[in-house]
């Protein structure tokens, strides 16, 4: 992914979901706007912050925030239809092209390549991600404020849904690195998980008893 949009685009969907939590909607759904003219999948975790405000605010974002979400977009659709005579780009009906050609096999192609995941970790993924996820739903009845982990959590389940079942594009690496971002938070979840239960100065003694006993 290096030299290409996709980390620019996790950069700025990172940016939007970190306003979003710190109630700074306006730069929120700007930074949003960006990462979707970056990327247009970014529509995803758009539609997750649109549809978490209206639900637990019960009504819809402020008109100023989806005044600055809807400028960018609108001045770049006119731009790219008197330049190129066209509003959206090509990269969609491209990738359908290439599934339908058959040249990247069959079937579930795109979910075929996670197991890119497996050969960067070995046989220590599934025991990462199984600890992840129990930390993360710990962490979630224990704190119910824990947002930025559940919506990202989320936006991955979106985007392998749409990439893996309805898109299916060939296993090209990059389509995968935004899944780096949740993937993490699964794996770094327990080390969260264990500093909170630290926070309790009778755990950190037993803890440091048991460490001193497997080192004695």
């Amino acid at each position: 992914g290096f030299g290409m949009e996709t980390y620019l685009t996790l950069a700025l969907i990172l940016a939007s979901v970190f306003y979003y939590q710190t109630v700074r909607y306006r730069r929120s759904f700007f930074l949003s706007a960006l990462s979707i003219l970056a990327r247009p999948d970014s529509v995803l975790l758009v539609f997750l912050l649109f549809a978490h405000h209206t639900v637990s605010k019960r009504r819809l974002p402020a008109w100023s925030a989806i005044a600055v979400f809807l400028a960018p977009l609108i001045i770049w659709s006119l731009f790219s239809l008197f330049y190129f005579g066209d509003l959206l780009p090509n990269t969609l009906s491209a990738k359908l092209a290439q599934t339908e050609s058959g040249r990247w096999g069959q079937g579930f192609i795109f979910l075929k390549g996670l197991k890119l995941f497996k050969r960067i970790l070995g046989g220590w993924t599934w025991i990462c991600l199984a600890a992840g996820l129990v930390s993360i739903i710990f962490l979630a009845f224990r704190f119910r404020g824990r947002f930025l982990s559940s919506l990202l959590l989320l936006w991955a389940v979106l985007y392998l849904a749409a990439y893996g079942l309805v898109l299916n594009p060939p296993a090209y690496r990059w389509y995968y690195v935004p899944l780096l971002i949740p993937f993490s938070l699964t794996v770094l979840a327990p080390l969260e998980a264990l500093g909170d239960c630290l926070s309790s100065k009778r755990l950190k003694n037993l803890l440091a008893f048991l460490t001193m006993a497997v080192l004695a």
